[in-house]
């Protein structure tokens, strides 16, 4: 029966190719090594996917390459390497790019890749789980069995112009590496201005909202934070800390849009203003000079709603504090939110942490098997209590991203 497990799981892997493995899974069936080879057809990333990929050590999840970026974004190229010893020809490489956008044309040469990491097979993370919880194998030394293609990015130190309109960037160039020059093809990438993307992009309902935040960190979409607002302003729970922190944090990964949105909330319903306005002090913009503008019944629900200073706690601190109103679980959905607007490693080591809580789990269950004989529950609420809870819901919460969230595996 052990066996079958683990040939069901190397079977899944084989039989369920994603397609920048598929042709190297054929030639591996034929028993032949290829030698290494950069592909001509480079993928366009936003800069955050360099930082999540140099925290993720181990192979990394393949991510979907962008089909369009917002003003102020910065762009990175990446290539695909496939065969024998393609993370070195990789890292080797030569770019000469040339960037074109709004009639103006931009030579990149000598480009280094900046990372290079090698990109798990589909149905990889399952196997790797498999394997290591039962003592066949370690992690570490299946990272070359469950990978047959590599990634190399490079960043272009170019950012979309803050003042940018509608249009399309074009880059074309060439790769030099193991003695060899390839010709790239050429790769399009539609730029979207605040405007447009506002327009373009409302959400339907809640449910639609919910579903833009679960993978913000794979594309973030500043300009549409707008159509958000809309939708909270609005939403009885817009309040709640962690779907706060998630604005909050999307804000400070983004600089270049509180002007944009300063200029245009003010125009606002009262309710969508009033909460982007308040979402954007708690990131840390002035906004100041623009709340003194609004009407005095305006003014005064900010100031109550801000009387106490920041209205959101510090979501890291995950002490048990007597009379604390939001509660360890709740500090935990924050860290999850962090993640989602960032893709940040930090959050999740920091949930991680809490998993060190495993004996006040066992307090709680001896609570709960005392109320199933006695009907009686614990005299008191004791920090013990509290930390098993909080131990339980980061389980149960790490459990769920691991399945859903490759970046929150490869961490």
């Amino acid at each position: 029966m052990f066996r079958l497990l683990i040939a069901l799981c190397l079977l899944l892997v084989v039989s369920a190719p994603s397609p920048l493995q598929a042709q190297d899974k054929v030639n591996a069936s034929k028993g032949k090594s290829r030698p290494a080879k950069i592909l001509p057809s480079p993928m366009l990333y936003g800069r955050e996917l360099l930082d999540q990929w140099m925290v993720a050590t181990q192979g990394v999840n393949w991510m979907q390459p962008r089909t369009r970026a917002f003003p102020g974004q910065r762009l990175i190229v990446a290539l695909q390497g496939r065969g024998e010893g393609r993370d070195q020809t990789l890292k080797e490489a030569l770019l000469t790019l040339k960037l074109s956008f709004a009639k103006k044309d931009l030579s990149l040469e000598g480009l280094r890749p900046t990372l290079v990491r090698a990109c798990k097979a589909e149905g990889a993370d399952f196997v790797n789980y498999v394997l290591s919880a039962t003592g066949v194998s370690k992690p570490e030394d299946l990272q070359d069995q469950l990978s047959m293609v590599s990634i190399a990015l490079f960043d272009l130190g170019w950012s979309v112009p803050a003042d940018a309109s509608d249009g399309e960037i074009g880059i074309s160039g060439t790769c030099q590496a193991a003695g060899k020059t390839l010709q790239l093809e050429q790769t399009t990438l539609q730029i979207e201005s605040f405007e447009s993307a506002v327009k373009s992009g409302g959400f339907k309902n809640q449910e639609a909202l919910g579903e833009w935040i679960m993978t913000y960190y794979q594309h973030p979409e500043p300009p549409r934070l707008l159509n958000a607002f809309r939708i909270e302003g609005d939403n009885k729970n817009a309040f709640a800390p962690n779907t706060m922190q998630f604005y909050v944090e999307a804000l400070k990964a983004s600089p270049d849009t509180d002007n944009a949105l300063l200029s245009r909330l003010k125009d606002e319903q009262r309710g969508t203003r009033l909460y982007g306005f308040l979402m954007l002090k708690e990131a840390g913009f002035d906004v100041s000079k623009v709340i003194t503008k609004l009407s005095k019944e305006d003014q005064e629900a900010f100031a109550r709603v801000t009387s106490q200073g920041s209205v959101l706690p510090d979501a890291y601190d995950l002490r048990v504090i007597e009379g604390d109103r939001v509660g360890l679980p709740s500090r935990l959905d924050m860290l999850w939110s962090i993640f989602l607007a960032t893709g940040s490693a930090k959050p999740v080591r920091a949930i991680a942490s809490t998993l060190q809580w495993r004996e006040d789990w066992k307090v709680l269950q001896k609570v709960k098997e005392e109320y199933q004989k006695t009907g009686k529950g614990p005299a008191q609420i004791t920090p013990e209590l509290l930390r098993a809870l909080a131990y339980g819901a980061a389980g149960w919460s790490l459990g769920s991203f691991y399945r859903n969230h490759g970046l929150a595996t490869d961490y």
